[in-house]
């Protein structure tokens, strides 16, 4: 029995490489279509029903999108207005905490995975590297 949960994880993981997963947009849909669903309980609204099953099929097509950029845009933006409204609630001054960081294209190299979509940098002037995207594993040699 032990076998079938092994195979059966690899199979999952082997299943979900290449796609979003879960992110912080993900698990707040996902968290407001449970909160909606148990309002729905104690008052049944059809306005509270179906917006929760929108919110819970959002978050399942987040999951398995394969357009990880896509996703990634979304979700930096969604973060990017939750501090934003967390610290307007503090009192506190944005500043530069919020800000996106620039890019330092004058010591650095910039490329996207060819397997998976995943931003991906290395340092400029150390000749031919052969690197390893962190999240599909997939290797790639850039020259830098």
């Amino acid at each position: 029995m032990g076998n079938f949960f092994n195979n059966l994880n690899n199979k999952l993981a082997t299943f979900m490489i290449g796609r979003n997963g879960s992110d912080k947009l993900g698990r707040w849909c996902l968290g407001a279509a449970i909160v909606l669903a148990c309002i729905n309980i104690v008052l049944p609204n059809i306005i509270c029903s179906v917006l929760s099953y929108a919110l819970l099929a959002y978050c399942i097509y987040r999951m398995f999108s394969t357009n990880t950029v896509a996703r990634a845009q979304e979700n930096e933006k969604f973060e990017s207005l939750f501090n934003r409204n967390k610290d307007a609630g503090k009192g506190q001054n944005s500043g530069s905490v919020n800000k996106p960081m620039k890019k330092d294209t004058a010591t650095t190299v910039y490329f996207t995975c060819d397997n998976c979509g995943q931003s991906l940098c290395v340092p400029k002037g150390k000749g031919t590297l052969k690197i390893t995207c962190p999240k599909c594993k997939h290797q790639t040699t850039i020259r830098s």
